[in-house]
């Protein structure tokens, strides 16, 4: 997926399962890109910084997310620099929801 945007915090993509099982792609308040997924009804969801850079910054930006098995791989094109992160998870096998965009609010997804 590409984006450019100049708001933060906002969500990119966010996946649901029918359960408690989510995925979702972030700009905090600063820009910075963070995945948080909880996979397998735990209280709190993990969340990993992808980058620490301003993304919210106008500029055209790419991300690649894929997933093997119980990995996932996250690329993400940042002003022609690469950054690859891999984490074992397993993601929802059944989808409820998907969001591509808009504003998070942490409150949303205790509601659902």
């Amino acid at each position: 997926m590409s984006f450019s945007t100049s708001n933060s915090p906002a969500v990119l993509l966010y996946v649901s399962a029918k359960t408690q099982d989510y995925l979702a792609l972030l700009l905090r308040h600063n820009g910075s890109l963070q995945v948080r997924y909880n996979l397998g009804g735990l209280r709190e969801p993990f969340a990993i910084d992808v980058d620490q850079r301003n993304l919210a910054n106008g500029q055209p930006h790419s991300i690649n997310m894929s997933r093997v098995n119980r990995s996932i791989t996250i690329q993400a094109q940042i002003l022609k620099a690469f950054r690859r992160v891999t984490v074992k998870a397993t993601a929802p096998e059944q989808v409820g929801e998907v969001l591509v965009g808009g504003k998070w609010n942490q409150n949303d997804r205790k509601e659902r």
